[in-house]
């Protein structure tokens, strides 16, 4: 009888969608994978990265993760979290003994597979599966990963990539048990969607398919939004997907996990099952009478993102798009005639500290007034601990990235 694994990735809990929150729906969602672990009978849950939408998530963001892992870990026998690029390793740390205390465990960090790095899953009739892990390695820590894990290090990041999974890997305890790498990483083949755009962090943190050891049977990975398989791997190799649509880039995408059976001598087989909880996302796009017609037609409980087309912008069209489009929580304005920016009148940034460049670095990228204060609030804290703590800049990356790029500019988080 196979070890049976339910696959889930990219929760990002505390995301807000142009402000509106999304509590209620992760709360849904997460209740109902545990529904399905239930029904599935499930050995284990493991969860590939990104539970978090930021490394300092709130209070009630915790909370919703907290309950929603004691939920799946009740519906399943075991559940195995690795963290991502936008979890903090030394915020779930501060709580591994509280987890392990509830039958949850944690993989903050890479680690030797016989120091904390593998996990140990045994099914119903007494049958075993080996689960490695492997936490989202940002480029600056590549080397110190490699020289823990006490391999030589490598300049290029695919290389180094490469000699880490082959290590990890090596050390199986039993070549008669199958292992299973649950990891967060960026594929350079990965299908991000048609409407995204890579973040600079995704291409430089891009390894191939091939990476990955043909001794696996199956690769459970996050950081891709959209759910895949990858054709180009030698092993059964998938991203579970974010499991509710997180932004218009990710509108009309069907959301899902995956269920994994695991026996020795042959690669796992996996069934995707589908998710339903959430309002799904809906983007219009048209001028004023064909949007009126459009969203008539549009499901009754989605949010909307709307885009006026029209001759020139003008005041009021957005609170007449918003009067005939009244669930649409994003509303952007598309003109035919542009105006030529003047440059000249672009404000010298001489003498600016790191807040008011910030700043203005994301009314550039965004093409706002300016940005939350919320969002400059984190930013320099962020860059209080990066300046006092080494270790704390690892989330530095992830929180720039989404601050700097539109909630449109999905597929890697």
């Amino acid at each position: 009888m196979p070890v049976r694994l339910l696959h889930t990735a990219d929760w990002h809990v505390g995301k807000r969608l142009h402000g509106v929150s999304r509590d209620d729906e992760h709360r849904a969602v997460l209740a109902e994978i545990a529904d399905l672990a239930t029904r599935h009978e499930v050995d284990a849950v493991v969860v590939a990265g990104d539970l978090f939408d930021q490394p300092n998530p709130s209070a009630e963001a915790s909370t919703l993760v907290h309950e929603g892992l004691l939920a799946l870990r009740e519906a399943a026998g075991r559940l195995v979290v690795v963290t991502g690029n936008h979890d903090s390793p030394r915020r779930w740390l501060a709580v591994d003994g509280l987890l392990r205390a509830a039958g949850i465990d944690l993989i903050a960090e890479v680690r030797p597979p016989e120091d904390g790095g593998r996990v140990t899953i045994q099914g119903r009739d007494g049958s075993e599966c080996d689960l490695i892990g492997l936490p989202w390695i940002f480029e600056r820590r590549l080397a110190r990963t490699a020289t823990a894990l006490g391999i030589r290090p490598a300049d290029d990041y695919r290389e180094g990539m490469r000699g880490v999974l082959a290590h990890l890997c090596a050390a199986q305890r039993d070549p008669g048990v199958p292992q299973v790498l649950v990891g967060h990483a960026h594929l350079g083949e990965a299908e991000v969607g048609p409407d995204a755009r890579l973040l600079p962090a995704g291409g430089s943190h891009a390894i191939p398919a091939g990476v990955f050891p043909e001794s696996l049977s199956y690769v459970a990975l996050g950081h891709i939004h959209t759910p895949q398989r990858l054709a180009g791997a030698a092993v059964p190799t998938h991203y579970a997907g974010s499991p509710l649509q997180l932004d218009f880039g990710e509108a009309g995408e069907s959301k899902s996990v995956r269920l994994v059976d695991v026996e020795p001598g042959r690669p796992a087989a996996v069934r995707e099952l589908g998710l339903t909880a959430g309002r799904p996302l809906t983007r219009l796009h048209g001028t004023l009478d064909e949007l009126e017609e459009q969203q008539a037609h549009a499901d009754h409980d989605c949010w909307l993102g709307v885009t006026v087309r029209c001759t020139r912008a003008e005041p009021g069209l957005a609170d007449r798009a918003r009067e005939i489009c009244p669930r649409a929580i994003a509303i952007d304005i598309d003109p035919l005639e542009r105006p030529v920016p003047d440059r000249r009148s672009r404000p010298s940034l001489r003498g600016l500290g790191p807040r008011a460049l910030f700043r203005q670095y994301l009314i550039d990228a965004r093409g706002a007034e300016g940005p939350p204060e919320a969002d400059l609030d984190l930013f320099e804290e962020v860059l209080s601990d990066v300046e006092h703590d080494d270790g704390a800049a690892d989330g530095v990356a992830g929180v720039q990235l989404e601050l700097a790029h539109p909630e449109d500019a999905t597929g890697t988080r």
